[in-house]
């Protein structure tokens, strides 16, 4: 579905990606983990059009995406949400849902668009109690979800996401990826960008490690998550004889 071809992408003389090499098969969901300063932002921003690579290319679909707009990437069905969720913290639930649909007005019927704000709405079901409610009085959790159900509005077939664990506690953590689940069932592709590694491995078919804009390591999750270099490094455990493991 995704391809990623020997990526590099720079902020002026910086290069923050290094020659990426990445695929993400349909109805997968990938994992990208790695500490702060690794590129995994950076890494969505070039995917979506918000950041333009130097080098290499990028295909979804078979088609070449690499360098176009943000908008025509969300036409073609690759959707990102946010790293901090990034609502309209000022409109209402139901006119940050809308907007997820603002390329789709021009081209649908209105009411399929409201067909499947029913569908979020059955998918979060506190969303349709609080659809008039101002978004920035949400909790945390709950603004996560709102931006998922923004990122589906748009119909996409493949959703980033960036840090959806960022901030929240460890059950609301659980809720969220309790919901990547259920979506991966109804057929969309996830890849997610996470410190934490614990989660991400957990709830993730395959995964890539980086480190300092490169792909340090790669596999399935769960080789990856009983892996003891990434154990001492990513999980806080220490995999030396005679070490008690935590």
């Amino acid at each position: 579905m995704l391809k990623i071809d020997s990526v590099s992408t720079f902020y002026g003389k910086i290069e923050a990606l290094k020659g990426i090499d990445i695929y993400i098969k349909e109805n997968e969901t990938v994992a990208i983990i790695g500490n702060n300063g690794a590129g995994k932002t950076t890494l969505i921003n070039t995917i979506t059009g918000m950041v333009k690579p130097k080098a290499g290319s990028i295909f979804f679909q078979d088609f070449d995406i690499t360098g176009k707009s943000p908008e025509f990437i969300v036409k073609k069905g690759i959707i990102q949400v946010p790293e901090g969720r990034e609502i309209f913290n000022d409109l209402t639930v139901r006119e940050n849902l809308e907007l997820g649909a603002y390329t789709r007005f021009k081209a649908e019927d209105k009411d399929i668009i409201e067909k499947d704000m029913e569908d979020i709405f059955t998918l979060f079901p506190f969303l349709k109690k609080r659809q008039n409610q101002i978004a920035g009085t949400l909790s945390g959790g709950e603004q996560q979800m709102l931006a998922i159900g923004r990122g589906l509005m748009s119909k996409p077939q493949l959703m980033l996401l960036d840090e959806p664990s960022l901030g929240l506690a460890p059950l609301i953590v659980k809720e969220v990826f309790s919901v990547v689940k259920e979506l991966k069932k109804q057929g969309t592709t996830f890849l997610i960008v996470e410190q934490n590694a614990v989660s991400a491995l957990q709830n993730s078919d395959r995964a890539y490690i980086l480190e300092l804009g490169k792909i340090a390591m790669e596999g399935d999750s769960n080789s990856l998550l009983n892996n003891e270099k990434v154990q001492e490094c990513f999980l806080g455990k220490s995999v030396k004889k005679g070490a008690n493991n935590v």
